[in-house]
């Protein structure tokens, strides 16, 4: 069980988070879509009955992350094509360490 629960964080948020932060992934997913998350699921999690403001806010000026080129974040600078190779690039090194890593203990 607790190696059960260190791969669920290694192979799922921890991956991630090493190279892109959790409010980049929202902004990569489409805040339009994590405002429908948390609309279903915010009354579960706490005394929450819909998104945050923050999030409801910019979809109202149509900035909905990496698709529209701004959402947290501006996008306009670097290509969303560049982007997401450049985090895919990091996903792909940090995999090959992790293989060899598990394959020396």
């Amino acid at each position: 069980m607790p190696k059960d629960i260190d791969t669920a964080v290694t192979a799922g948020p921890g991956f991630r988070w090493a190279f892109t932060g959790p409010i980049e992934i929202a902004d990569f997913g489409g805040l339009d879509t994590w405002k429908r998350v948390f609309d279903n699921v915010a009354s579960d999690l706490d005394q929450s009955i819909d998104a945050p403001a923050v999030i409801r806010d910019l979809i109202d000026q149509e900035k909905i992350g990496i698709k529209s080129g701004e959402g947290i974040y501006n996008y306009e600078t670097i290509s969303v094509s560049q982007k997401l190779t450049e985090r895919d690039r990091h996903f792909t090194r940090r995999n090959r360490i992790k293989n060899i890593h598990e394959q020396l203990i």
